[in-house]
């Protein structure tokens, strides 16, 4: 068997499919450009965990099961003097997440509550949190079917 196809083997069995995808670019930069072993096999793993990192985040923004998307840069806080922009701001970087704080929004139809609710789901899956998009009306028919089951039996929610 040739070195190559040796090497894709081997990069396959080890579940190193970004290394396999660039190993023959990054060699040709490294000899182009005097890199040491050790520099060419640092980018080859740095690309390795890049690319685990992008894919760590779509699946976790797939999972999330969003409607649809929202940014925090996209929101008009100008339509709500009300809101404080600091605020959603702060809440953006996850600090309630690891204080075990929930976050809801009351207001009326079309103010932006599922707007910012994304908004914030989606930063929390950048900083690495799994997250799961429910409507309210969603999460109170699961509430309602649960209040009618028997108690104890398994598949409750």
């Amino acid at each position: 068997m040739s070195t190559e196809l040796l090497l894709k083997e081997y990069l396959h069995k080890l579940k190193l499919p970004a290394v396999a995808q660039h190993y023959k670019s990054f060699a040709r930069t490294a000899a182009e450009t005097n890199r040491t072993y050790e520099e060419y096999l640092c980018a080859l793993l740095e690309q390795e965990i890049l690319s685990r990192e992008e894919s760590a985040l779509k699946n976790r923004i797939r999972r999330a099961n969003f409607p649809y998307f929202k940014t925090l840069e996209e929101f008009d806080f100008t339509a709500l003097p009300g809101l404080s922009k600091p605020k959603v701001l702060t809440l953006s970087r996850g600090e309630y997440i690891k204080a075990k704080e929930n976050i809801i929004f009351l207001g009326n139809s079309g103010t932006g509550k599922t707007h910012l609710a994304i908004a914030l789901a989606l930063c929390a899956c950048r900083q690495g949190y799994r997250v799961r998009f429910y409507t309210a009306g969603y999460m109170g028919g699961i509430w309602s079917r649960r209040s009618q089951k028997v108690p104890g039996i398994p598949g409750q929610v």
